[in-house]
């Protein structure tokens, strides 16, 4: 029984090292190559949510306040044309959106960049909001849907009945002339396999 253990115990070790590896190796330290003439860049950011009662801790607003200019960097680096983000939320116990500080510093702090997949959070939720060049396009519609049994009814849970999950879209017209093109933000249910199948079926 103990030779079993051990072996078992080395499998999971070999196992371990095997995964900070590969996750070390994917990782990579290059950076972006230049960009292409005619090319668009896009990327996508979860930025996980702001809880705006807790003072202190994770994801607190004094968290807050340690990782923007983190995230500010990270947005600069990316030099993307478009991102699409999720959880971008200063969450106050609702859906209210009146407040979000993590999209009012970013657009503050990039001010060639608009962003789009937003509106009265009554009518449109705003929480995966998508960052566009204001030099490079225009907004020519926008929308979402939930992944739930009732998909254009807004904040409605998903198929098991768990926290909203849904899809915000932006339809951008470049301003060169050439064809629009429609950007989807995904945010699926993190726990729920059946709930992430569903939603992307």
């Amino acid at each position: 029984m103990k030779v079993l253990l051990k072996l078992a115990g080395a499998g999971f070790l070999i196992l371990t090292l095997l995964a900070c590896g590969l996750h070390i190796a994917n990782s990579g330290t290059a950076p972006l190559p230049p960009q292409q003439a005619g090319t668009v860049r896009i990327a996508t950011h979860n930025v996980h949510y702001i809880l705006a009662e807790k003072t202190e801790g994770r994801w607190s607003v004094s968290d807050w306040h340690r990782r923007k200019h983190a995230l500010d960097q990270a947005f600069k680096a990316l030099s993307a044309d478009i991102v699409a983000f999720q959880e971008m939320e200063t969450f106050e116990g609702s859906d209210d959106d009146t407040v979000n500080l993590a999209r009012a510093y970013l657009l503050e702090h990039n001010p060639g960049y608009a962003a789009a997949a937003v509106g009265d959070w009554w009518a449109f939720p705003s929480t995966q909001p998508i960052f566009y060049r204001t030099d490079r396009f225009t907004v020519a519609d926008q929308g979402w849907f939930f992944f739930s049994e009732t998909p254009d009814t807004i904040y409605s849970r998903t198929f098991d009945g768990s926290y909203p999950a849904f899809t915000s879209w932006v339809r951008f017209a470049p301003l060169d002339g050439s064809r629009p093109f429609t950007v989807v933000n995904v945010h699926l249910d993190y726990s729920s396999r059946n709930n992430r199948d569903r939603s992307a079926a």
